[in-house]
């Protein structure tokens, strides 16, 4: 799956491709995550921050198909909402 994070935020996309258990290359820079770094360091995501960057990382990934449907994905974490509205309505 190819998620374009439009707003150059992270997005409910980046949680819905991993709810639906498949890996994804995510177009745009791992700083995205913030705080939560462990995110973009799962080995279910891939970052490619240009056009050559993803062109180079779909072929490879295309051509090591039997890896890449090996890779297991673990379901999206799980926030409490208190931490999360925390977190949106701090200065």
């Amino acid at each position: 799956m190819l998620n374009v994070p439009l707003g150059h935020d992270l997005n409910h996309r980046f949680f819905e491709v991993m709810a639906a258990g498949v890996p994804q290359v995510v177009f745009g820079d791992p700083g995205l995550v913030g705080e939560h770094r462990h995110l973009a360091e799962r080995p279910d995501v891939f970052w490619a921050s240009s056009l050559e960057e993803l062109e180079a990382l779909v072929l490879r990934l295309f051509a090591e198909s039997a890896r890449l449907r090996a890779i297991p994905v673990a379901p999206p974490p799980y926030w409490e909402l208190k931490d999360l509205l925390k977190a949106a309505f701090a200065p």
